[in-house]
């Protein structure tokens, strides 16, 4: 009986033992291998980025201000580099790219790497002037001195202006030349122009012209115009107006000097002389002069006194031509007539002839005072808007009346004998109704002449006949 307890516990444990192993396999079903294999490390995890010094570059085309666009250069330095998002959301693929930048302003672009982390660049374009500069311009005619005067705005700063092709720094400056038309252009830093019209000013009085009906004859320019008037069958009157008396009323002397010729004569030779054939003119006889008839005396104090201006001092064109003022010159009650720099009339006398040092002061006045165009003869008729005459001798007479510094008035005679014509003070007394603020009297009698011209070359006049005289004073247009 033992015996079979023993035989079924037997089996009982090889049935146990079979079960066991059946479980194991099915739970692991891997053949065990023979050596055991070499397993690699695990990858590590990519880096965040790697960048050498920063994480993008820009480059600018231009720092410096520009009327032009700027372009930049955006370049990732990130190895992980992704893409680039502008700020309008467009997505850009290059790790390098260039942008137009048109105007000025903040500016924003998105970097993202292959993890989705993105870094903002910023940056701002602020060098960009498109804009031309504005402004106002004005040229002040004062005589012979022109000036520019700018007044100019910009957003950065006026860099020059230009004027004629040459280059101004400063806002104001002095023009050698009168134009017709004044235009300037003005420059800022960026190198924006803008050519603006300058307004022009003339510092000066506007002509005045005469209510008469009885013109006769007339010319009108931007710098010159006369109306001539025949109101009474014994003169005429020309009225006279010029932008720039001083630069406009002239002398002119025969050829040669210390030589006559008549008033025509002269006014052709200073209209060949000039190139004066296409300006309007006006011109008379100036100057009593020396001659062995009338004025014997002053060839005896002065042999080449003769045939010349009574004036001990010539001055045409503002060269002097001769100075008596330092020798025994005869007493004389001639004056010496001259336009100053200062716009108006003057006049100079020589009462003691043998007063050296008087004399030399005179002439040295005259030279300071800007004369450069001298005539003589006597006597002033208005001064400072008072009648200074009061002679009654009548005389086939001309006289020079100057109401401001632009108008003129010449009052002619035009009888045939002396009788018919003004005494000094009618004359002086009619030309009171003008407003002169002076007047003098010139060379009478058979020298009495006027001429005037338009922009052509006819030579017009009311008297056909007049003897040779010393000098002409004239008028012409600039």
């Amino acid at each position: 009986m033992k015996g079979k307890l023993l035989d079924i516990v037997i089996i009982v444990l090889v049935i146990l033992i079979i079960v066991g192993t059946t479980i194991y396999l099915s739970i692991d079903k891997t053949p065990v291998p023979e050596t055991t294999p070499v397993v690699d490390n695990p990858p590590e995890e990519e880096p965040e980025e790697e960048f050498v010094g920063d994480k993008y570059t820009l480059t600018f085309s231009t720092e410096e201000l520009t009327n032009q666009d700027v372009t930049v250069n955006i370049k990732a330095n990130i190895n992980n580099f992704s893409y680039f998002v502008d700020s309008l959301s467009n997505k850009i693929d290059d790790s390098s790219f260039d942008v137009t930048i048109k105007e000025n302003g903040d500016y924003h672009y998105f970097m993202y790497n292959t993890k989705g982390t993105v870094e903002i660049i910023n940056f701002t374009i602020k060098n960009i002037d498109k804009e031309a500069p504005t402004g106002t311009c004005k040229v002040t005619v004062a005589g012979d001195k022109i000036t520019m005067a700018i007044d100019a705005k910009d957003n950065n700063k006026i860099q020059k202006y230009v004027y004629l092709d040459k280059e101004y720094q400063e806002k104001e400056f002095e023009l050698k030349e009168q134009k017709d038309n004044y235009n300037v252009d003005i420059y800022d830093e960026a190198t924006n122009k803008t050519t603006i019209a300058c307004k022009v000013d003339y510092l000066y009085e506007k002509p005045i012209m005469p209510t008469n009906e009885k013109v006769i004859a007339k010319y009108d320019s931007q710098t010159f115009k006369y109306w001539i008037e025949k109101p009474h069958s014994d003169y005429s009157v020309t009225h006279i107006w010029m932008m720039d008396a001083y630069n406009q009323m002239k002398t002119a002397i025969p050829e040669k000097f210390r030589t006559l010729a008549k008033t025509k004569t002269i006014m052709e030779l200073a209209i060949a002389k000039n190139n004066y054939q296409n300006k309007g003119m006006v011109a008379m006889n100036g100057s009593g002069f020396v001659s062995k008839q009338f004025d014997s005396y002053f060839i005896s104090a002065v042999k080449e006194w003769e045939n010349t201006s009574l004036a001990p001092i010539v001055i045409v064109d503002g060269q002097v031509l001769r100075n008596f003022t330092n020798l025994n010159m005869p007493d004389t009650k001639r004056l010496v007539y001259g336009l100053k720099k200062d716009g108006y009339l003057g006049y100079y006398g020589f009462p003691n002839g043998k007063d050296h040092a008087a004399n030399t002061q005179t002439a040295q006045r005259i030279i300071a005072d800007g004369i450069r165009y001298t005539f003589d003869f006597s006597p002033v008729l208005i001064d400072n808007y008072q009648v200074a005459t009061s002679i009654n001798d009548h005389h086939i007479a001309q006289g020079i009346c100057q109401i401001d510094k632009n108008n003129f008035v010449i009052v002619t005679n035009t009888v045939g004998s002396a009788s018919n014509g003004f005494s000094y003070k009618e004359l002086a007394q009619y030309m009171m109704k003008f407003k002169c603020k002076i007047a003098i009297n010139c060379d009478g009698g058979g020298s009495v002449n006027l001429y005037y011209k338009d922009n052509t070359n006819t030579l017009n006049s009311f008297k056909n006949t007049s003897r040779a005289v010393a000098d002409i004073v004239y008028f012409v247009e600039k």
